[in-house]
């Protein structure tokens, strides 16, 4: 329990954190879980803890990584966070994401594939450089397939919009006054 606030400057016109039009409210992008967490403590500098995941694997030359999710991890509504989530938002943020992020990433990542419902692997291109591939596909925001799928046309990674996609994350938005505040709980 509890009540924190923080101050942001400029002001904002999107509660959609990965749109590339205009400014996303502050700290939106907390309602959005990913595969790995950075948020590790201050003496372990770079460590990766799983959070959707409950493990991984990979081989000796990173060439591929396996997340085996937590099958008690849900979004919002109730329903499973699922492999086919993890490659639906790796696609959407490659197709749709800024472009400087789909460029380096579908450089990097050759596939994307649910093995079953708990379980994706991501294959690496050889070619460019093996550091950082399992951090930066294990930080990729899982989104709700199901959600966007519900109105493609409407519902957009690279669109602005005051609609908030269903999360994983802890916090959820609670209010908003555009330009002014936003609060979630």
């Amino acid at each position: 329990g509890g009540y924190f606030a923080i101050d942001a400057s400029g002001t904002f016109d999107s509660l959609n954190p990965y749109s590339r039009k205009g400014r996303p409210g502050a700290m939106s992008s907390i309602m959005y879980e990913s595969l790995l967490d950075e948020n590790a403590p201050a003496d372990e500098y770079g460590a990766q803890y799983c959070l959707l995941c409950e493990s991984l694997e990979y081989d000796e030359g990173k060439t591929w990584v396996i997340f085996h999710m937590r099958p008690e991890a849900t979004f919002w509504d109730g329903s499973p966070v699922t492999a086919e989530d993890v490659v639906y938002s790796h696609k959407l943020l490659v197709t749709q994401g800024l472009p400087s992020y789909a460029a380096a990433v579908s450089n990097m990542v050759t596939s994307a594939e649910a093995l079953d419902e708990h379980t994706v692997k991501f294959t690496f291109n050889p070619e460019p450089s093996r550091r950082s591939r399992i951090e930066t596909v294990g930080a990729t925001p899982v989104f709700q397939k199901a959600w966007f799928e519900a109105d493609p046309e409407n519902r957009r990674l690279d669109e602005p919009r005051m609609e908030v996609a269903v999360g994983s994350g802890p916090y959820r938005l609670d209010d908003y006054e555009v330009n002014r505040r936003v609060t979630y709980s």
